[in-house]
């Protein structure tokens, strides 16, 4: 069976689909009507209870990480260069 593509919503559309659930209305109308995979929805509730609903959901993208990654090298060039600059000691800069 082919998969969907993974789709990304807002932390409002997330918390506004977690407070019809949690005023009594069923999950599996709830992501009927906002046609998402119920899955989805229960791991969104089961976020809420934990207080992490909204943005903080889910794993950090592998975009995320290359970017970490990215910035981490360069400030590391960075540093070597300064420290090559100076000798090899460690200067502050007022």
């Amino acid at each position: 069976m082919k998969r969907l593509p993974k789709k990304s919503y807002t932390s409002g559309f997330k918390k506004e689909a977690v407070r019809l659930v949690e005023e009594g209305k069923g999950a599996s109308q709830v992501a009927r009507e906002l046609v998402l995979a119920i899955q989805t929805l229960n791991n969104w509730h089961k976020a809420a209870k934990l207080g992490k609903v909204g943005g903080e959901v889910g794993k950090p993208s592998r975009r995320y990480f290359s970017l970490i990654t990215k910035l981490i090298s360069r400030a590391t060039a960075i540093l070597a260069i300064g420290c090559n600059l100076c000798n090899g000691k460690l200067q502050l800069i007022h």
